[in-house]
């Protein structure tokens, strides 16, 4: 039987296999680590990290949580801010989104990578992968709902549409070796205002002069 360990280990742990797994991810990529990668890391036995994770994809995701947390709580402040001010401004808050996952290294070594990110696609569940992306609208939904509470926005704009250019950013984003370096937050920004003036309008179009 494994070390028992207190409801306090658990949670200093559990957070230096985070810590030490976006490390480790980064330097190795996710196919290639293994579990004795971490548990090595943080001085524990290996079977004792099936008490904290399931699998390194789990591993993985706890990590894509915390970044999602993270970025939300930025999207956030600057929502209420603008409301504060009353100086609406969406295109600011979907660019902070996305540069904020440029900096997120464990992130972008999963989906700059092609063969890592089929990798973890081949681990997750038709149902785990649903999940996410329905995380990812929901954060969607509050800020498109908070904007229309307190801004006029037009009633004929189609939230699908707003969530496909998302998706198309975020595969710009994830692709940025293919579409190139030195144009990808251009091309972000431009989809941005894209957003920004077809939620005020309910047109699909924008003026690049900006």
């Amino acid at each position: 039987m494994g070390k028992a360990f207190t409801e306090e280990e658990v949670s200093i742990i559990r957070n230096k296999l985070l810590q030490v797994g976006e490390k480790i991810f980064v330097e190795k990529g996710l196919k290639k680590t293994n579990i004795k990668d971490f548990t090595s890391a943080v001085g524990i036995a290996t079977g004792s990290f099936y008490k904290f994770f399931k699998t390194k994809e789990d591993l993985l995701l706890g990590l894509m949580d915390i970044y999602n947390y993270e970025i939300f709580e930025i999207q956030n402040q600057m929502l209420q801010n603008q409301i504060k001010t009353n100086k609406f401004d969406f295109k600011a808050i979907i660019m902070a989104t996305f540069m904020g996952y440029k900096k997120k290294p464990a992130y972008m070594m999963v989906f700059e990578r092609n063969e890592e990110y089929e990798y973890l696609l081949s681990k997750l569940s038709k149902e785990k992968i649903a999940e996410t992306i329905g995380k990812d609208k929901e954060v969607a939904d509050y800020l498109l709902n908070e904007a229309e509470k307190h801004w006029k926005l037009s009633s004929s704009y189609n939230r699908e549409i707003v969530y496909g250019i998302f998706q198309y950013m975020f595969a710009g984003l994830v692709n940025s070796n293919m579409v190139g370096f030195h144009v990808i937050d251009e091309i972000l920004e431009i989809n941005a205002k894209l957003v920004e003036n077809y939620i005020k309008t309910g047109v699909l179009d924008v003026d690049l002069d900006y």
